[in-house]
C-alpha cells in the first residue's frame, strides 16, 4: 500500500528537486540548529554532484520543529541523514537515530523498534529510519533534539538531519 501515492520529501541537499527542509522549520520555534555542510569540502575534488547540507543540532540547540501537512491519512514519517563520507564521520558528529529524541505533535515519539515488516523499506542501514508509525490527515509539527550519550571524538557533539519524509 505504500507505493499508491508519492511521498512529499523535504530535503537538505543540493542541488534540489522539491522542497527544503528548512523551509519547514517552524516560525515559533527557539532551537538554534544550523546548516552544516560536512561533505561539502570532499565534493569537489571527486566530482560529486551534489552537497549534503545537514540540518545540525547539538545540546545546546534545543528542539528543532518541522511543520509540514499529511495528505493521507495512516502513513509515517521518515527521517534521514546523510552518511558520512567514505564511511567516516567527521569529528563530533553522531548517528541520528541512536543520538536523538523526537516528538509528533508535542507527545514523545520513539522510532519503533524493531521497525514492523510492513515498514522495513523505510528502515536503511544508518540513514533513514521510521520516526512515526502512523500520523493523521493534517497539520503536524516534528521535533527532534539531541539526545546523544555515546562517547565524543570531538566536542561539541552534533547530530545532523537531511531528510524528513511524509505522505
Amino acid at each position: 500500500p505504500l507505493c499508491d501515492a508519492a511521498a512529499t520529501c523535504l530535503t537538505s541537499m543540493r542541488p534540489r528537486v522539491g522542497y527544503a527542509l528548512e523551509a519547514a522549520i517552524a516560525a515559533s520555534g527557539s532551537s538554534t540548529w544550523r546548516a552544516r555542510g560536512d561533505a561539502k569540502k570532499h565534493a569537489s575534488p571527486f566530482g560529486y554532484v551534489d552537497e549534503k547540507i545537514l540540518l545540525a543540532g547539538t545540546a545546546a540547540d534545543g528542539e528543532l520543529h518541522l511543520e509540514f501537512e499529511a495528505t493521507l491519512p495512516g502513513r509515517p514519517v521518515v527521517a534521514c541523514e546523510a552518511p558520512c563520507p567514505w564511511g567516516r564521520c567527521p569529528p563530533g558528529r553522531l548517528p541520528l537515530r541512536k543520538n536523538s529524541k523526537w516528538t509528533v505533535d508535542g507527545a514523545p515519539a520513539a522510532p519503533p523498534d524493531p521497525t514492523p515488516s510492513s515498514l522495513k523499506i523505510y528502515d536503511v542501514r544508518d540513514t533513514c529510519f521510521v520516526v512515526a508509525e502512523s500520523v493523521s490527515v493534517g497539520k503536524h509539527a516534528v521535533g527532534v533534539s539531541f539526545a546523544g550519550d555515546a562517547p565524543c571524538n570531538r566536542p561539541p557533539c552534533y547530530v545532523g538531519l537531511t531528510h524528513l519524509i511524509h505522505y
